[in-house]
């Protein structure tokens, strides 16, 4: 075995509590993310921690094969068997989020504004009042809270597609911000003189919130046109909901 000058030492050092500090991290930052899931923080706290898991995990297996071209076996192999364990963490942790049913706190200390306008959904299928001229009727989809769909009655408005962007009223929280607007999108064209209706053949979600604990929201329609010009605002409504329980 050669001898090791002290620069060499130094830098096996740092490479060292490197190595060893994002294998600890990817753990810790593994433990949070499930917390902050199970106990309803900010869909962007969830999508950061989750991130700098994977990205310090990604960073173990970087070592990993730097540690084999460097010969260095042991670490190595503990190295591997560390990814493997963060891997089966994260399978387990994952299936007690799908499958456990855990509360959503987000609207428990909510209030319902009074002196507006709300309006509660209606059973798909089943109108309870004439077609409005120009406006947005929202639908429950489903016999579970939180899953919605919704028609738009529209005058002339060229191609293009509408969707839904959807906030809390009292605090305006934005909800379901990474999947409502693709869940919600749907085709619009008018070029008759009367208003149409387009409804949303499938449903959407709405994550914030759980059963029984009804809260205030408003729901905008956005038009984007299909020439590519700018999208902009077409009208708003509010909705007494509950969110989805997981």
């Amino acid at each position: 075995m050669g001898y090791m000058t002290k620069n060499q030492f130094v830098m096996r050092r740092k490479n060292n509590l490197l190595t060893w500090g994002a294998c600890i991290a990817s753990f810790v930052l593994l433990i949070i993310w499930f917390l902050c899931e199970c106990f309803g923080c900010s869909a962007v706290m969830v999508s950061i921690l989750g991130t700098l898991s994977l990205v310090a995990a990604l960073l173990v297996l970087v070592m990993v094969i730097y540690s084999l071209i460097k010969g260095r076996i042991k670490q190595a192999l503990l190295l591997f068997l560390a990814l493997i364990g963060y891997g089966i963490a994260f399978l387990f942790l994952s299936f007690l989020l799908f499958f456990l049913p855990i509360p959503d706190y987000f609207a428990r200390n909510l209030k319902i504004p009074e002196g507006i306008e709300l309006h509660h959904p209606i059973e798909y299928g089943q109108e309870c009042q004439p077609h409005v001229e120009m406006g947005l009727m929202l639908y429950t989809a489903d016999i579970q809270s939180g899953l919605y769909r919704y028609s738009v009655f529209l005058p002339t408005i060229e191609e293009g597609h509408v969707y839904l962007r959807a906030f809390e009223i009292t605090k305006n929280t934005a909800l379901s911000v990474r999947r409502l607007r693709e869940q919600s999108k749907m085709p619009v064209f008018n070029r008759s003189d009367s208003v149409a209706r387009f409804t949303l053949p499938d449903q959407f979600i709405i994550y914030e919130g759980d059963p029984g604990n009804p809260y205030a929201a408003r729901f905008e329609v956005w038009f984007v046109p299909e020439n590519g010009d700018r999208e902009y605002k077409l009208m708003e409504r509010n909705f007494i909901i509950e969110g989805w329980r997981r």
